[in-house]
């Protein structure tokens, strides 16, 4: 073999050999920041690859048995320097041991490349943080006896006397109990303060419990765990102290009802019950309960209720039924419920009664029996009755008409008669002029040729400015008087335009004192009000038209 064959076969191994499978391996790499380390002291551990890889290609879970892990972190990057091209993927996890002595990092395997495994000295940490003293878990409940259907406020703060980006995997585990329903006050709240001049994160929580039967009860406190990072003054290096605070726990006694109450079961260490009176414009009502309010027919008197109870929940308010006379409409509102301080439910109820006759009327009181939960006895709250005083309802009611009404053909001014002895010679004089006023349209007629005369438009409404008025305020009391009074007024108006007002104000009532969320809009109740209206005078004006001689 010639020597040029030989140099010849020497350059195809070398080529064959820069282009071997194992010149092509990955090249695998993991280190650690530190090998001995304290205590719960945070160290890193980094992976690197020399191909780009997926940050799914390494499981740290058996990480986990030894060490407390941070979330992983993972970049990939292609680097060309002097047409030389390079690729890397880099892992980077924040490690720390709560055990003593060796712990090994195991070995990592990623397309067949491994690797080493890794032992870290966990030594003994001087001057140990105490969790107790950067956290408190402050849990509270204001009574720890109950009757069935009372209930408790357990509250819960956690004050972190540090920052709270200093939390890794922060959770709060709520409390439990048996035999007692229990539910979130609030969404809770949370906010910063200072303590003793250190700054401070402060999260609050409120939960109610509720008896259902009598027993004796165990409530489990709540729990608190997380991670808290930590710098050590003396070696500049950062801890990762564990966190498991547990709160206090309660014994609750729950007695039964006693065997000579009577009345709707409402036990309360407080309850009170109260009222007051507004007149038809809402102001308030002076009222003496030794002497009658004077009023009159389809004039509105609101009555507001209001029942404070504390430790009790709004779904366990009694329902405050008032037996009120046959001859005073009344309008309920739905019961109105706001939270008020010291674990008290107040209850507001509204009415609008509407004496419907003259005379005198008794608007009852109300007796409400209670369970005093603190002494332990029997207590009644009431309400006093309003004796009303109703005389006749005039023409037009003490509702002012605004000026900006809408226009109305015609208007004829209403005279309240209250002297009967007038009325036939006021009657008499009347006929006489309406005698000369069809002569001057006669003459008139005469002198026009055969000129057909104008419709002569007779308004007999005696209460359509109020009702118009009424509408456009909303008042809905108001509407269901005068317009009562309007259809009063025209006993002739035809059944189908009686039906559909009728309807309409069924409508208004159901929006306005029902359970229903359907909303009234008063504009439909005007159209048809038109219509009808137009319809009566299109027949007085055939009446009154004057014939063509």
């Amino acid at each position: 073999m010639t020597m040029q064959s030989i140099r010849s076969l020497i350059l195809i191994l070398f080529i064959g050999l820069s282009y071997s499978p194992l010149s092509f391996a990955l090249n695998l790499q993991a280190s650690v920041s530190k090998n001995k380390v304290a205590q719960n002291e945070v160290f890193q551990l980094r992976i690197v690859a020399d191909e780009r890889l997926s940050s799914d290609d390494i499981n740290f879970d058996v990480l986990d048995q030894d060490f407390y892990l941070s979330r992983p972190s993972f970049g990939s990057s292609i680097n060309s320097i002097n047409g030389k091209r390079t690729t890397r993927s880099e892992w980077n996890i924040s490690l720390a041991s709560n055990k003593l002595g060796m712990v090994k990092i195991p070995s990592f395997e990623v397309n067949g490349a491994q690797t080493q495994p890794i032992a870290i000295q966990v030594v003994k940490a001087q001057d140990a943080v105490d969790p107790s003293e950067l956290i408190d878990l402050n849990v509270s409940l204001d009574n720890q006896q109950l009757y069935p259907n009372e209930s408790a406020i357990l509250s819960i703060q956690l004050v972190v006397k540090s920052s709270a980006s200093r939390l890794r995997n922060p959770r709060i585990f709520p409390p439990k109990i048996d035999g007692l329903s229990m539910e979130s006050v609030d969404n809770g709240n949370q906010y910063n303060t200072v303590i003793d001049g250190v700054s401070a994160s402060v999260v609050e929580y409120q939960f109610r419990l509720t008896a259902d039967k009598p027993g004796t009860y165990q409530l489990q406190g709540p729990r608190f765990t997380a991670n808290l990072m930590d710098d050590d003054p003396r070696s500049g290096s950062t801890r990762l102290v564990p966190v498991d605070i547990r709160g206090k726990d309660f014994t609750i006694t729950v007695e039964g009802k006693p065997s000579n109450y009577s009345g709707v079961w409402l036990p309360t260490p407080q309850l009170t019950l109260g009222q007051n009176w507004q007149d038809s414009n809402n102001n308030a009502v002076d009222v003496r309960y030794d002497q009658p309010y004077s009023t009159q027919v389809g004039e509105s008197l609101s009555r507001e209720i209001t029942l404070d109870i504390q430790g009790l929940n709004p779904e366990r308010f009694p329902d405050l039924k008032i037996d009120y006379p046959n001859s005073v409409r009344v309008y309920s509102e739905k019961p109105q419920f706001e939270k008020l301080d010291n674990n008290t439910t107040r209850m507001t109820l509204k009415q609008v009664l509407i004496p419907q006759a003259p005379g005198a009327v008794t608007l009852p009181g109300l007796t409400l029996n209670w369970w005093d939960s603190q002494e332990r006895e029997q207590r009644s709250a009431s309400l006093n009755a309003l004796t009303l005083d109703v005389a006749s309802a005039t023409s037009i009611n003490a509702a002012p008409v605004a000026p900006s009404l809408p226009s109305v053909d015609n208007p004829v001014e209403t005279v309240t008669i209250k002297d009967a002895g007038w009325w036939p010679t006021l009657s008499a004089i009347l006929a006489v002029l309406w005698l000369v006023t069809a002569a001057i349209a006669f003459r008139l007629g005469r002198h026009r040729g055969s000129k057909a005369p104008n419709k002569t438009e007779i308004d007999v409404d005696n209460h359509w400015d109020q009702l118009l008025y009424a509408c456009q305020r909303n008042d809905v009391i108001q509407i269901q008087h005068y317009c009562s009074l309007w259809l009063q007024d025209h006993p002739e108006l035809l059944s189908q335009y009686r039906a559909e007002i009728e309807q309409q104000l069924s409508e208004m009532n159901q929006s306005q004192f029902s359970e229903s969320d359907k909303v009234w809009q008063s504009r439909h109740l005007v159209s048809v009000l038109k219509k009808a209206r137009k319809s009566l005078k299109k027949e007085t004006a055939k009446d009154v038209t004057l014939a063509k001689l």
